[in-house]
């Protein structure tokens, strides 16, 4: 080439990549073909290329999206679990599962397996907690919480 860089056909992937990249950053109305000949490509690498470039785009805003809202959801379970497992908060039991399930939805796990294998161990000690702070027995409570869990399933 005339600049004295290498021929995008001798670069690695990601360098061919970027370089086409950066050639209709330069020129924002030159087309495949104008590439492919400016380049020494073909018409269906430039092509290729940049729809590699745009999935590579929307692959990582998408993933940022998911890592931010998992980072909310596990801030949500940590604010709220104390209340939960200290005081029996049927109210805060409820954003915590809805925030578990939320998790396990973005992340593509079966919530519904997930929610149930954490909460069978925490269930009998939210009851308990719920029963101390109203006053009520032990099985009133219990009965409270597996309906709110119910809820929360759906």
């Amino acid at each position: 080439m005339a600049n004295g860089q290498r021929p995008a056909k001798q670069l690695d992937l990601a360098q061919r990549r970027a370089r086409v990249v950066a050639y209709f950053a330069e020129r924002p109305t030159a087309t495949e073909r104008d590439a492919a000949r400016d380049l020494d490509l073909t018409k269906s690498t430039v092509h290729n290329d940049i729809k590699a470039a745009r999935d590579g785009t929307i692959g990582r805003a998408a993933n940022d999206y998911v890592t931010a809202m998992v980072q909310r959801n596990e801030a949500i379970i940590g604010a709220f679990m104390p209340f939960v497992l200290r005081r029996g908060s049927v109210p805060h039991a409820h954003a915590v599962l809805t925030a578990d399930r939320r998790t396990a939805e973005l992340l593509g796990l079966d919530a519904a397996k997930k929610i149930q294998q954490t909460l069978d161990v925490n269930v009998r000690q939210i009851a308990e907690g719920v029963a101390a702070d109203t006053g009520t027995t032990y099985e009133t409570a219990l009965a409270e919480v597996e309906a709110v869990l119910a809820e929360a399933r759906r």
